[in-house]
């Protein structure tokens, strides 16, 4: 079976958009920088949030979201995002050319540059930049930033920022963190997710890398040999240090004869982030050696040297340190490690640490039944008993709600029939129960029905309510009351606020003709189901179900494929909000159902059955994906095919071919439709099939006019029929006008020969039974009235359910009578359509106190919360190939989001993990699967194995 969670979590933005405009008087944030010291031109750049994920900010079809800015013929940019902007931001720095705009790169080397062909470019003169140039820089804190600057040096510490380092698999060993003891070769850099904590730390460690004594490198204004000006009053040395490492980028380009795509690659993905975010000191290991430390002083040393300014102090300190350093440095990697963005982060980490190993265990229990792990074991014997309260109300509920409601039907049906005819007296009707009876007054429109066991009592009265009579409503006179074996059940109907049933015809009713009845509505004020000791005694259990304002509505079908069968009825909706009570404990159960192909499923029975039990444990095996659990059950009877159907089955010669050269021919309905007059020509074709037919009426106004075409379908009866086209534009691909075989006074034949051929009427849809492949001969050349073809189902149509949703929420009480203080609510929800697209998710909660806006997973009212929820998903769709199963935990602060897909998502910016832990809504880490792995990753370096 192929499966697929369908769900869609919608992203919730820390981040606003860039629009310039202020809100509720918020002056806007003005925000300016250079990028490469000033050296790029008419480059784009933009200012991006990152959304709860951790991810940058995008729009509906994937691409970065924000405003567009530039950079001046200074390098610089100057931009302006609203006053209201919280969080983190990333800016990226991209060539640009479109609206007259090409970005460009400046040398700034006194001996010269290479541009993108390694063709030598002087001091000075501008160069165009390669399609690929980025650069980011990222920071937190937007209230309080008013300057920042994005270089290589930046990109570095943004990319790393955004990098989750993980095991291959292959390469060591990775053991669990035990408190630090344990070792986990990280060899495979990922892209990850950006938060507060790894920007911070990313930034802190590219500082404390490259030697920046007082600021992150992204706040460090870089010099630039093109503003003397300044040269002396940038940030002192370590703007100097910055912008002579930015310039190395140049300057390893022209001595290494590379791009500066390949020089960027070189430092960020086969050093850097080869490395974990650390850089060999001295590289002696690797050949070729990788770029390190020492490579990166020594070219900004040289770079100094080339410059030939010795009066700028700011540049010669930043030389000296740079060789001082570079004179101890070895073959050994770097260890360097940011800071830490928050002061209680290993507070946080570590509870987080200890909710992940709590819910290994709440989610083992909960697969083999035991909830005691994740419940205190009082709660946990609360909803274990809740459980079989349910259960054992549902072996009563099914059969008593249909010992009430086949009688109330049947009646109601049965007094339509006798309507018709004005008496009861010659209409014969077999009732599902041989003892019944019942008196229908034609007169006053009465009824009554009766039968002395199951001891049931009916009475009502028929109404017309308008609509030329298509519309019939029955209201019950008194308490509908149904005795049997089980149980008693009692529709409640006062003069006050009647039980009613609101009946919808297709047409008048006719003496001796089936009433033609399309819909039903049942509006119940009260449903009481009680449950006896035992079957046949006449005492009765504690145990007793009451539903109010309950609803159901039936949908009518026919087979057309078998005109002379009567109709059948399906459940499309059906909402039950009540309670379980026994004693003094309460259980509020509420069950809401929303069919699908409810208007087109012809089923076997003629009326639903509502005797349908939902068996937790058939529901949880097919979480686990045991497919016996779903088919063995059918879900309790749904997803069963239509009434006769067989997969793949043929029926023979149900389309027909037919035309009509004469528009007077034609039926009321269809001539009313085409209001065709005054033509020269017509002719109409059409492919008859059960239940409908869709045609082409071709036809000339006058002689020497061109063919148009209108094209007409038909359903029981009812016609609609498109605008009218030239015949030569007819298609639903190429147009006719263009096939070797068109002329210009076509045939509806002709017409009909093109769609076929262009696959334009591959298949029909027989309601009541789906949807069927016509087969067509092959190589067939013309459609003669009266040809016939077979058709093959190819997809039948399923009786599903769009939604469902059964809640069962503990209001038990204790020893002295007082309401248990922390409710437990049982929770199911989901949908299947056809056997290959379901979805459904169970949820327990502890202390239930509601549903609301779930703002830090992205979910709304979907998840309930609670002091502590456990709730997972499963499903899946036609539309792949791969099963999926998403959980959600929470435990008071700290909640953990896991999808477990047969696939991985990834693209240029996003490696898509399994699960993400958040403490009080801030990331915490994310889960991978690496190797045969699955590793939780903290933002703090730390791990722990599942």
């Amino acid at each position: 079976m192929i499966r697929i969670f369908t769900f869609s979590l919608m992203t919730l933005l820390l981040a606003c958009s860039n629009s310039v405009d202020q809100i509720d008087g918020f002056p806007n944030i003005d925000i300016t920088g250079v990028v490469l010291n000033g050296n790029v031109r008419d480059a784009s750049v933009q200012v991006v949030g990152i959304d709860n994920y951790g991810q940058p900010q995008r729009n509906a079809d994937g691409e970065i979201y924000a405003d567009r800015f530039f950079t001046d013929a200074n390098g610089r940019y100057n931009l302006a995002i609203n006053g209201v902007a919280t969080g983190s931001l990333l800016f990226i720095v991209k060539s640009y050319n479109e609206e007259g705009r090409k970005t460009q790169i400046r040398c700034a080397l006194k001996d010269g540059c290479i541009d993108e062909d390694k063709v030598s470019v002087d001091y000075g003169d501008w160069y165009d930049a390669p399609a690929d140039f980025e650069l980011w820089a990222v920071v937190n804190d937007a209230q309080s930033i008013s300057k920042v600057h994005v270089s290589p040096i930046t990109h570095l510490a943004a990319r790393l920022a955004f990098s989750d380092f993980t095991w291959d698999g292959n390469t060591g060993v990775c053991e669990d963190y035990n408190s630090g003891a344990g070792t986990c070769n990280v060899s495979l850099p990922l892209n990850g997710i950006f938060t507060p904590q790894s920007i911070h730390e990313a930034n802190t460690r590219v500082k404390a890398l490259f030697n920046s004594d007082s600021s992150i490198y992204a706040f460090l204004e870089p010099f630039s040999p093109f503003f003397t000006s300044s040269l002396d009053t940038v940030s002192v040395i370590d703007g100097a240090k910055h912008g002579l490492l930015n310039l190395t980028w140049q300057y390893q380009a022209r001595e290494e004869n590379l791009t500066l795509s390949e020089v960027l690659d070189d430092w960020l993905n086969d050093a850097f982030l080869a490395n974990a975010g650390q850089l060999y000191g001295d590289d002696q290991t690797n050949t070729p050696a990788q770029w390190d430390l020492k490579t990166a002083f020594d070219y900004a040393s040289a770079i100094q040297t080339e410059m030939a300014l010795p009066d700028n102090a700011a540049l010669t300190s930043a030389a000296s340190s740079f060789n001082t350093i570079s004179a101890t440095l070895t073959n050994v990697i770097t260890s360097e490690k940011g800071a830490d963005y928050l002061d209680n982060l290993a507070e946080q980490v570590t509870a987080a640490r200890e909710f992940v190993e709590n819910a290994q265990g709440w989610i083992n229990g909960y697969n083999n039944g035991n909830l005691v792990p994740f419940l205190d074991s009082d709660t946990a014997a609360e909803v274990s008993a809740m459980e079989v309260q349910w259960e054992a109300m549902q072996a009563i509920l099914g059969p008593e709600l249909q010992s009430v409601f086949l009688p109330v039907v049947e009646t109601v049906h049965y007094a339509l029939v006798c309507s018709a005819s004005a008496s009861c007296g010659t209409e014969p009707y077999v009732f599902s129960d041989p003892g019944a009876s019942i008196s229908y007054d034609a007169t006053t429109k009465r009824f009554s029905y009766t039968n002395t066991f199951s001891q049931t009592l009916v009475r009502g009265e028929l109404l017309s309510v308008g609509d030329n009579g298509l519309i019939k409503s029955f209201s019950f006179t008194q308490d509908v009351k149904v005795e049997s074996d089980a149980g008693l059940s009692i529709l409640q109907s006062r003069t006050n606020n009647k039980a009613s049933i609101g009946v919808y015809l297709d047409s008048v009713l006719v003496s001796g003709s089936e009433p033609a009845i399309k819909r039903i509505e049942f509006s119940l004020p009260q449903i009481t189901i009680k449950a006896k000791e035992s079957l046949g005694n006449s005492d009765y259990q504690d145990l007793v179900y009451t539903a109010d304002n309950a609803s159901l509505v039936m949908q009518g079908v026919k087979d057309p494929t078998r005109p002379d069968m009567p109709i059948h009825f399906n459940l499309e909706s059906l909402l039950l909000l009540g309670q379980v009570s026994n004693g003094s404990d309460v259980l509020d159960v509420d069950v809401t159902l929303n069919g699908s192909n409810a208007a087109i499923h012809y089923p076997a029975q003629r009326f639903p059955d509502l005797n349908f039990v939902w068996r937790g444990s058939d529901i949880k095996r097919y979480g686990q994906f045991d497919d016996t659990g779903l088919d063995a059950a059918q879900l309790a009877g749904w997803l069963a095919l239509p009434s006769d159907v067989t997969l793949n089955e043929v029926l023979a010669g149900e389309v027909i071919y037919q035309t009509q050269a004469q528009f007077s021919n034609l039926g009321t309905a269809l001539k009313s439709e085409l209001s065709v007059s005054n033509y020269h020509q017509f002719e109409f074709g059409e492919l008859q099939y059960p239940g409908g037919s869709t045609g082409l009426a071709i036809y000339k106004r006058n002689a020497s006019d061109s063919q148009f075409v209108r094209q007409c379908n038909a359903a029981d009866g009812a016609w609609l029929c498109s605008d009218e086209v030239a015949l030569a534009d007819l298609g639903c691909d190429g147009a006719f006008k263009n096939d070797s075989a068109f002329t210009s006074n076509a045939s509806a034949s002709d017409a009909f020969v093109f769609l076929q051929k262009s696959d334009c009427i591959p298949q029909v849809k027989i309601v009541g039974r789906g949807v069927y492949d016509i087969q067509y001969p092959i190589n067939l050349d013309a459609f003669t009235s009266g040809d016939s073809f077979d058709v093959k189902l190819i997809k039948p149509h399923y009786l599903g359910l769009s939604s469902f949703n059964i809640r069962l929420l503990s209001r038990f009480k204790d020893g002295q009578n007082n309401l248990d203080e922390t409710p437990v609510l049982l929770n199911i929800l989901g949908a299947f359509t056809d056997t290959e697209n379901v979805s459904i998710a169970f949820s327990v909660t502890h202390d239930f106190i509601g549903y609301g806006n779930t703002s830090s997973l992205g979910l709304v009212e979907v998840i309930p919360y609670g002091e502590r929820t456990l709730w997972f998903a499963v499903g899946n769709s036609d539309q792949t190939d791969e099963d999926s199963v998403v959980y959600y935990i929470l435990d008071n602060n700290v909640s953990l989001v896991m999808s477990g897909f047969d696939f991985r998502s990834s693209d240029g910016y996003h490696d898509q993990p399994l699960g993400y832990i958040r403490y009080a809504g801030a990331l915490m880490g994310t889960l991978r699967q690496e190797g045969d792995l699955y590793v939780v990753r903290y933002i703090d370096g730390s791990w722990q194995l599942l």
